[in-house]
């Protein structure tokens, strides 16, 4: 990938800030971070986590002392507000860069910071949901996440940017996102049984959301190595392992009668690095289940 130098994308940022120029001199200890200085590091954080992706290298302690320049903070203080603007990211269920580990205590000004920059940059929220090149047989089986106590409660700060960028409804409305997830364990299904040397098994493996419908209660008819039918209901999300996916009332039906043989994929970091884990009913052992809408009748 061609990308700016630290110092050709910080003075683009800067020249772009209208009526806001540079800071020359350090403020005080403690004193109030601005919008701009805000903006800049969100800028900046985006802008590291698209090298890393595209496969470059990144000189993390140079780009903050760099940042630090242009803003008047000192390079320890930028490293730990791009931290903060991971801890937004990951309440909002997005993926996070690399080497940039959440802080949690996170304040208001930069909670809008983030809001303000996925609302001029919606590719990254509902941009086209890509599927990445490799062998199906290659996407790690991971085991299923700790279930917590009690998810933690969304500090203020950073309720109102969540509600709105909701991973969980994006997810569900995504048509697409759904189709190429469910093609991608179809196909997964299939190589495993072909390459376990049971290719009349893997003839028979069906996707049947889209060959006979939706509404099913499950997406492939698959097998495993014995023949046993495996009925799978795959949820994909570009977020983490802990993303929250809804759950239909037909899928919740089939999954408690046909409980031996009905599975649940989670698909997660799709169009990035995709993993998978398998949730056996009944599903209350691994997640919470909440009722999330009512039918209202005359």
């Amino acid at each position: 990938m061609e990308a700016s130098t630290p110092r050709e994308f910080r003075a683009s940022f800067a020249a772009s800030t209208v009526g806001r120029a540079p800071m020359t001199m350090q403020p005080g200890t403690g004193s109030s971070w601005s919008d701009w200085q805000n903006d800049m590091v969100v800028a900046e954080y985006f802008e590291i986590d698209k090298i890393q992706r595209s496969g470059g290298v990144v000189n993390k302690q140079q780009r903050y002392r760099d940042l630090a320049d242009v803003i008047g903070r000192e390079a320890g203080s930028v490293e730990n507000k791009l931290q903060n603007v991971s801890a937004v990211l990951r309440r909002l269920d997005m993926e996070i860069a690399r080497g940039l580990s959440p802080r949690f205590k996170i304040q208001q000004s930069l909670a809008d910071a983030v809001e303000r920059y996925l609302d001029g940059h919606p590719a990254l929220v509902f941009g086209e949901p890509t599927r990445p090149v490799l062998d199906p047989i290659e996407v790690e089986e991971v085991s299923i996440p700790d279930r917590l106590p009690m998810k933690p409660k969304l500090e203020v700060t950073v309720e109102r940017v969540a509600k709105k960028y909701n991973y969980a409804e994006r997810d569900a409305r995504n048509r697409k996102l759904g189709e190429l997830g469910e093609e991608l364990v179809c196909e997964r299904e299939r190589t495993k049984l072909l390459r376990a040397g049971k290719g009349e098994f893997a003839k028979r493996v069906r996707h049947v959301s889209k060959m006979d419908g939706d509404g099913l209660g499950y997406d492939i008819l698959s097998f495993d190595l014995s023949g046993e039918e495996r009925l799978i209901e795959v949820k994909t999300t570009n977020g983490p392992a802990t993303t929250d996916f809804f759950l239909s009332r037909t899928e919740r039906e089939v999954s408690l009668e046909r409980a031996d043989v009905w599975r649940l994929h989670r698909v997660h970091l799709f169009s990035s690095t995709p993993k998978i884990f398998i949730l056996p009913p009944p599903l209350e052992r691994s997640v919470g289940l909440e009722a999330e809408n009512w039918r209202a009748r005359f």
